[in-house]
């Protein structure tokens, strides 16, 4: 997971760059996008965690994408974590829920693309 410059039929500026995930054994199979409608000019970004939602950031401090239908989260920022799983998927989460085992607040399974997959990546 990481940026990546547009470099497959999955993007559509090849000179834009996007905030994916994509295979290890194949670089140029992404499978995930955060911000397809909104690329970046260039690689200079950051990810920040607001309330109950994972934000984009342009260097500038714009937000070019959040996450979506993030489950109401009451506690600190500090408790919540980003993390890239085996599967391939990106969750929010918290680290203090025990009412939930996963405490997933969000993932990016939950907003799927054209892409299917058959095994964990």
């Amino acid at each position: 997971m990481g940026l990546f410059r547009g470099r497959s039929s999955f993007v559509i500026e090849s000179d834009r760059w996007y905030l994916g995930i994509w295979l290890k054994k194949f670089p140029e199979t992404v499978i995930w996008v955060a911000n397809r409608e909104s690329p970046l000019s260039n690689p200079r970004a950051s990810l920040q965690i607001s309330k109950s939602d994972i934000l984009l950031l342009n260097e500038s401090g714009g937000q070019l994408w959040k996450t979506h239908k993030a489950r109401q989260y009451r506690f600190s920022t500090e408790a919540l974590v980003m993390e890239l799983r085996d599967t391939g998927n990106f969750i929010l989460r918290c680290s203090t829920n025990h009412s939930d085992p996963d405490g997933i607040l969000w993932q990016s399974f939950d907003e799927p693309t054209d892409r299917i997959l058959f095994s964990p990546v």
